[in-house]
């Protein structure tokens, strides 16, 4: 039997069912299957179908009912390896997702300054403001700038956007960028930086830095600044605040001159062959200092010790050993720091600076000397004496309308100013001050356009800016003043300075 055969006798069937179901609809199924003949049947599945094996084979797949896939084998062991890869690639997901939410942040988008530190390869360093873990994005983007432009054979400076300055300072292997929205020049900005970066010189010398990097590109240097985290971020908060950062000047603690003299004397006592330098510091300011006389001891380096004593406590107790580089005297090595305190309220600091790091006994020697002689001349019980007291009003100068001033001798590298009284005894308003000495000091000294005498009438004061030989000078006044009244005040303020100026300066340092 053909292929049309068997569908015309198929169809035939079909019609023939239709035409039983409508006449027994009532009658149960069993019954009607009885009814169909052995004929239609067979034409259901006639034997003598000529119909091949693979034509059977196609009709049985084609009406079988589909079976579910097989489940997968959950016997299947994961490898170390691809598990550590999941694992790490989960990591990566969650640390990115951190570190966007983290630079999203309105408490750390919101910070005036930022600082960031990282090495040449893009490694994280330091930042002012949170972890450099969550940073790294951004630190890759900072090195990415840096790079294009050096690609151009070409140094990358500043960036500016609205009211924020990027500036870079690239000391390879090194890259320093700070980030602020504040009243600060692109140089103002620059010497910060240079601070920051003396002071990471001052943990790990020029020389060792660049034989690590020379070996190793991507080493991550955090593990030799360990510890020092403190140290930068008591120097990033004193830049908004401590004028000698801004002056590149050391503040001198004001004692009577003839009483330094005394000191000086007795800071010459620790006399070694290997002394270079014998500092005392009362209340974190200068007090005397004693050096070789082929060497001078410069502002920069001055600075850095003393924010080394004011930043931690780990040198109250007892007598310490440090090394520390000086990058202004040596950036390629070391002096070894004896570190002490001379009284019990942890004011007076006295630090030994010597070249032969075997020379802590020696030192502690010589700081017996220095302590029999200033008790001898009861010099330790003067300064004790003068604590709270030393510094002055700005009352006590007699000059009407003056309420605050900042003077610098540019000859010494050193300045004086008065303790904040009313209207500054606040600190909104001590930062609004602050502030405007920053721009008086960024006007006078603009590379581009460097002025002798600065004006300035804003809502709450009146503020002169003065450049002149042998002195710098920035003064606050009411904002009624004059600017006639304002230089006439100037011109009894520096007759006042010149008379004190033994005891608000130190004029003789001495030597070994």
């Amino acid at each position: 039997m053909s292929n049309s055969e068997i569908s015309s006798a198929l169809s035939e069937v079909t019609q023939n069912t239709e035409e039983v179901k409508q006449e027994n609809h009532d009658k149960p199924l069993s019954e009607e299957l009885s009814n169909v003949t052995l004929e239609e049947k067979e034409l259901i599945l006639p034997e003598e179908a000529n119909t091949s094996a693979e034509s059977l084979a196609l009709l049985d797949d084609h009406f079988k009912t589909p079976q579910p896939p097989p489940p997968p084998d959950l016997t299947r062991q994961v490898s170390e390896d691809e598990m550590l890869s999941r694992q790490r690639h989960l990591s990566m997901l969650i640390a990115e997702e951190e570190e966007s939410e983290y630079v999203n942040s309105a408490s750390w988008r919101d910070q005036k300054r930022h600082i960031f530190i990282l090495t040449e390869a893009g490694k994280p360093v330091y930042s002012r403001h949170g972890s450099e873990d969550k940073l790294s994005a951004v630190m890759g983007v900072m090195l990415a700038l840096v790079s294009c432009v050096q690609d151009r054979n070409d140094t990358l400076r500043s960036i500016h956007a609205a009211d924020h300055k990027f500036v870079f300072l690239i000391k390879m292997p090194l890259v320093l960028v700070a980030v602020c929205q504040m009243p600060l020049t692109v140089p103002q900005i620059m010497g910060e930086l240079e601070y920051i970066y003396n002071t990471v010189i001052s943990v790990v010398t020029l020389t060792q830095l660049d034989r690590i990097f020379e070996k190793q590109k991507n080493f991550d240097l955090r593990r030799l600044l360990s510890g020092t985290d403190k140290f930068l971020d008591h120097l990033c908060s004193s830049l908004d605040s401590d004028p000698q950062y801004l002056l590149r000047a050391i503040q001198c603690y004001p004692i009577p001159g003839s009483i330094r003299d005394v000191i000086g004397q007795s800071l010459q006592q620790a006399k070694t062959d290997d002394l270079a330098f014998a500092v005392l510091l009362c209340s974190g300011q200068v007090v005397s200092v004693c050096r070789m006389k082929e060497h001078n001891l410069k502002p920069n380096d001055l600075l850095i010790l003393i924010n080394l004593i004011t930043a931690s406590t780990a040198f109250n107790d007892g007598e310490s050993w440090l090394p520390i580089c000086l990058p202004e005297f040596n950036p390629n090595g070391f002096l070894h720091a004896h570190i002490s305190y001379l009284d019990d309220g942890r004011n007076m600091c006295l630090l030994l600076l010597s070249a032969d790091r075997d020379a802590f006994f020696k030192l502690s020697e010589s700081r017996m000397k220095v302590v029999n002689k200033l008790n001898r001349h009861d010099c330790i019980k003067t300064l004790q004496a003068s604590l709270g007291k030393s510094t002055y009003n700005v009352s006590k100068l007699g000059v009407a309308d003056l309420r605050h001033f900042i003077f610098k001798d540019t000859n010494l590298s050193q300045f004086t100013f008065p303790c904040f009284s009313i209207p500054y005894t606040i600190e909104e308003h001590r930062t609004r001050l602050f502030g405007h000495y920053q721009r008086l000091r960024g006007k006078l000294h603009d590379p581009h356009i460097p002025v002798k005498l600065v004006y300035e009438i804003s809502e709450h004061e009146t503020m002169l800016g003065w450049v002149a030989s042998g002195f710098e000078l920035h003064a606050a006044f009411g904002p009624l003043v004059t600017k006639k009244q304002a230089i006439a005040a100037v011109d009894r303020l520096l007759r006042w300075v010149k008379q004190n100026d033994d005891e608000l300066f130190m004029q003789r340092p001495p030597t070994f």
